[in-house]
């Protein structure tokens, strides 16, 4: 769940320090968390808008717990408390996008410079979205993937220009530039496929065994990664993967001092939850792409007729348990849940969720009468 907004005025590199943060729950003991360090002086400049104090306030360097798994990537969550939840999970850097102030416009030159400091390898180059399973976690993670992509498209055209201008006069001009770009990929230039390039290298890194000095105890279902040397992806590539969480793993139980029961949010999920979901988590789709349609959603009875009643309710319901299974928020209409499938979700995903989401004979109209 998101947590404060952007702050610190200035363009100020960014120091090492200390940052208190709320307890993370009933029973659970103030943590204690520092910023990430950064070698600022190896970074590229950032633009005028881009408020680089505020930005290292919000870079947050992994847990020293040698317990956890490590995690060979940065991690974008929407708030503060979203980042306790997740290095009680893994030890990995974190960047917290603010709360409330991560629509605002100043917060566009900010993720495309993200974008830059993970292609100069600053930060990792694999990034990971993880945002809450809510109508505003939807909102980020839609702003965040746009963003990233306009960053990797002009980052494209530079060296396309650069190659171009290398190759001039040798004949090799042209040929470079179509070396930077890239092969063209589902109608997109080889930019978003870089950005968004599957890579077969595991995140999570085993946590050290206690008691056998360097042996890695395996975690069940958690494969070892490459070693953090070789993490990064070859030739200043970024690879941004999409985490989902399911919103009844999301959701919090008990009133706390921060949320009453029933809260949505990453911070309510269990530390085996999160880690589940960072195992899954994987690129997504580049633009144009058309695998499902609103009309194959309505055959798939998750869209129903819109003036009557007696073939919507059954619909409306299924596509509210087919969103849950997917981990993302209800999504009202069928243009809009098609543009998200197409955006994030294989075909895989989607017979999964349709599996999970189909009610037995009768029972949508016994649930829109419980609700009338």
């Amino acid at each position: 769940m998101a947590g404060g907004k952007p702050g610190g005025a200035g363009k100020l590199a960014a120091g090492v320090g200390a940052v208190e943060l709320p307890a993370a729950g009933a029973g659970v003991p103030k943590w204690r968390t520092t910023r990430l360090q950064v070698d600022w002086a190896s970074a590229p400049p950032p633009p005028a808008a881009v408020d680089l104090k505020g930005l290292a306030s919000r870079l947050m360097a992994p847990p020293r717990d040698e317990s956890l798994p490590g995690l060979d990537a940065l991690v974008v969550v929407e708030g503060f408390n979203d980042c306790l939840a997740l290095h009680r999970a893994v030890r990995a850097p974190v960047y917290v996008m603010g709360g409330g102030g991560a629509l605002a416009d100043a917060m566009s030159p900010e993720l495309r410079y993200l974008w830059q400091l993970a292609s100069a390898g600053v930060l990792p180059r694999q990034l990971v979205v993880f945002t809450d399973p809510d109508w505003q976690g939807r909102t980020y993670r839609t702003l965040l993937d746009d963003e990233l992509r306009v960053a990797a498209g002009k980052a494209a055209v530079a060296a396309a220009k650069a190659a171009a201008k290398v190759g001039a006069g040798t004949g090799k001009g042209a040929a470079g530039a179509a070396a930077a770009k890239g092969p063209v990929v589902g109608g997109s230039v080889g930019a978003d496929a870089a950005v968004l390039r599957p890579g077969a290298r595991r995140l999570l890194k085993p946590a050290a065994a206690a008691g056998q000095g360097s042996e890695a105890k395996q975690e069940t279902a958690l494969p070892a990664a490459a070693p953090a040397a070789a993490a990064s992806a070859p030739g200043g590539e970024v690879v941004v993967r999409h985490a989902f969480l399911r919103v009844e793993l999301a959701t919090s139980e008990v009133d706390s001092g921060r949320h009453e029961a029933g809260n949505v949010g990453v911070e309510h999920a269990t530390p085996d939850v999160i880690r589940s979901c960072l195992r899954r988590a994987r690129p997504g789709f580049g633009p144009g792409r058309s695998e499902f349609t609103a009309e194959g959603l309505q055959a798939d009875g998750l869209i129903g007729v819109w003036n009557d009643k007696a073939k919507v309710a059954g619909p409306g319901l299924r596509r509210g348990r087919f969103c849950r299974a997917l981990g993302i928020d209800e999504v009202g209409s069928g243009k809009a849940l098609a543009n998200l499938l197409n955006r994030y979700f294989t075909r895989d995903d989607y017979a999964a969720a349709l599996e999970a989401c189909q009610l037995p004979q009768g029972a949508a109209h016994q649930e829109v009468e419980a609700q009338a």
